[in-house]
């Protein structure tokens, strides 16, 4: 059963990869093959997805104009937020203004908001500040926030959490602080603990208490 399962998915990897690659270069051939091929519908969906993210390579705006009619009449907003994010990956700047300007209100918009957010943090979580500013008030603000934080604080804690701390345009989640407290925690814990010791009564320094009471029972169980 493993075995087979390990088959099937070297296969469904192949064909992604085909698939992508086919549509960098011919993206409506690549793309009418999938609509009219029935034995590819157990990975039809998939093979969409990789198909859109290799048109978005070398024209960005035409697949995620054609990403999003699809999107909606297939409820798939996951795959709309991928073909933008591999638009963004080679030009952050471009498809973030396209959402801004182009992308109206709904579901698409909001989930690939959270997906911009892990490139802003790994790119530029300077840039990410600025660019939170001109998001919508309410879920599309709070859930960039929340996923910047987390992401960010993979590679620079310290920054992360300073930020999140001061930062009151948008309510970020419990667990996007908590998890960006861990990374702190577990990467420079004195800065972590000279940081948290620091802060004033509230629900941050809660949340903190909660992390560091975690370290110390992790170094109990040792």
């Amino acid at each position: 059963m493993v075995q087979g399962q390990a088959v099937t998915q070297e296969r469904n990897a192949a064909l992604s990869t085909i698939f992508f690659n086919w549509a960098s270069n011919e993206p409506d051939a690549a793309l009418a093959f999938l609509k009219s091929s029935s034995s590819l519908n157990d990975t039809s969906s998939a093979l969409r997805k990789a198909a859109l993210a290799g048109w978005a390579k070398s024209e960005p705006e035409a697949a995620v104009n054609a990403s999003l009619a699809l999107s909606k009449a297939n409820n798939d907003p996951a795959q709309f937020a991928n073909t933008l994010a591999n638009w963004a990956t080679v030009d952050l700047e471009a498809s973030s203004q396209w959402l801004l300007e182009k992308l109206p209100p709904g579901i698409e918009r909001t989930t690939t908001v959270e997906v911009l957010a892990t490139i802003f943090a790994q790119q530029s979580p300077q840039a990410a500040v600025v660019w939170l500013g001109k998001l919508s008030a309410g879920d599309e603000r709070n859930g960039f926030a929340s996923r910047l934080v987390a992401e960010w604080s993979r590679n620079d804690p310290a920054g992360a959490m300073q930020w999140a701390a001061t930062q009151t345009s948008s309510n970020l989640s419990p667990e996007a602080m908590k998890r960006g407290g861990r990374n702190f925690a577990m990467q420079d814990p004195a800065t972590f603990q000279a940081w948290h010791a620091a802060l004033p009564a509230g629900p941050l320094k809660e949340m903190m208490n909660e992390v560091e009471g975690l370290k110390v029972a992790e170094k109990d169980d040792e």
